[in-house]
């Protein structure tokens, strides 16, 4: 009975993991999604070539007083998360780090910026 009782559960967790690791594919040609700029596409080609372990990956864009940055989030743990303007500079790190309150020099908005998901790794 304890054998059958841990097969259910066994099975039931594996079907939990496996649903919820399904990839969400919200990548686009660069036609379709507005023209990324360089430095995204290339963390999303470089990401989208991984061994399966880049769950964490994730490219948000941010629009805001009529700009666009891109939120780029980072390979694990301690490390920045990046917000990069049109051209690939890099503007601030919203989050992240060892405090994970992020740099400090992000720039204080009027208004909240809008936030699309543009592309996750798997």
């Amino acid at each position: 009975m304890k054998n059958l009782r841990f097969l259910s559960w066994s099975c039931l967790l594996v079907f939990v993991l496996m649903s919820s690791c399904r990839k969400v594919d919200l990548e686009q040609t660069p036609e379709e999604n507005g023209g990324l700029p360089s430095c995204v596409q290339s963390y999303i080609d470089t990401y989208s070539q991984g061994s399966g372990t880049n769950f964490w990956a994730q490219v948000w864009r941010w629009e805001v007083s009529g700009q666009t940055f891109y939120y780029l989030s980072s390979d694990c743990c301690d490390f920045y998360n990046f917000l990069y303007d049109n051209e690939c500079q890099i503007v601030c790190a919203p989050n992240g780090g060892i405090s994970g309150g992020g740099d400090g020099r992000c720039p204080v908005w009027p208004v909240e910026p809008i936030k699309t998901l543009v592309w996750q790794g798997q």
